[in-house]
């Protein structure tokens, strides 16, 4: 549901950028959908530039839209609070919305992970291609083999990186949600005083 919801924000953005109705796009989009399953039918979105490009669209979309959220709201909470007034609901927002741009942050970087990971996929599958052939000259061979090794080293390198960014969700999620308890058990004693 979230998906659809962040697949209909994007495409009303880059319609506003094209201006292009909505109707033609879906119409394009099913025609190339369509000329895409015929050429291929076993592709892969995930392998294909189209995805990597959407999602780091989407991404960017969603972390302007929540800078400018951010900046509105901590307009309205310093004029609340230079008459004398202080909002939780609005700081309860503001966190949220921290917490939303730091998760934004991290699907970024796990999405340039991932596409330099396909990258290093793509330059090792070659490497192998070019090194089965026969008739290859033994110093050819040997930089080739270089190179395969340099590719393995550095997609070990990106998959660790992987699992540190991981991590490092995680506990942006957990601290998040710690954030959110603690506001709410705050607001709970406000309301009790």
């Amino acid at each position: 549901e979230n998906n659809e919801v962040q697949k209909e924000i994007l495409e009303l953005y880059l319609a506003s950028k094209k201006n292009v109705p909505k109707i033609h796009r879906v119409e394009n989009h099913e025609n190339t959908q369509t000329q895409n399953n015929e050429k291929d039918p076993n592709l892969n979105p995930l392998k294909s530039n189209d995805y990597f490009e959407y999602e780091m669209e989407l991404v960017l979309f969603e972390e302007n839209d929540v800078s400018n959220q951010l900046t509105i709201l901590e307009h309205t909470i310093r004029e609340d609070e230079l008459e004398g007034g202080s909002d939780p609901s609005l700081l309860n927002v503001w966190f949220e919305l921290v917490s939303r741009k730091n998760l934004i942050f991290h699907r970024r970087l796990m999405l340039e992970i991932m596409q330099n990971e396909q990258d290093l996929e793509r330059k090792y599958e070659m490497i192998k291609c070019e090194l089965r052939k026969p008739d290859l000259e033994p110093q050819r061979e040997e930089l080739l083999l270089k190179e395969l090794l340099r590719i393995v080293d550095l997609r070990d390198k990106l998959l660790m990186e992987k699992d540190d960014e991981e991590n490092i969700l995680c506990q942006e999620e957990q601290i998040g949600k710690q954030v959110q308890q603690n506001i709410n058990v705050q607001q709970q004693k406000c309301k009790i005083q």
